[in-house]
């Protein structure tokens, strides 16, 4: 049996402050949880389709560049529990990196911390 790897580079624990616009400019606040080459993992309290394309916004973990990215959501995920008071539940989000804003071309393997 031929078991491919199903993560194509390494994830990054790190955690900090992203922006997710959606294609009518709608701004949604969201906390990033690992980033990686590909893409990165992200918390917020709207939920967001597969296949949905949004463009996302942060500071590079370095704290030296703004980074803006089309991405897609690869994977949508409801986290925590609902209750009557809080109907709205947490989505967790695997966003894939489509394309970087401005020809940003730094290589995030090489300038994340290990």
């Amino acid at each position: 049996m031929n078991i491919r790897p199903k993560r194509l580079s390494p994830r990054f624990p790190l955690a900090f402050p992203i922006l997710l616009e959606d294609d009518q400019g709608c701004v949604e606040r969201c906390m990033a949880r690992n980033i990686s080459s590909n893409g990165l993992f992200v918390e917020c309290r709207k939920f967001f389709p597969l296949g949905t394309k949004l463009r996302v916004i942060f500071t590079h973990p370095s704290g030296k560049v703004e980074v803006a990215a089309e991405v897609v959501v690869t994977r949508a995920v409801e986290l925590g529990t609902q209750t009557y008071e809080e109907p709205s539940l947490h989505a967790g989000l695997g966003l894939r990196f489509l394309s970087f804003d401005h020809s940003i071309s730094f290589d995030l393997d090489n300038t994340l911390p290990m």
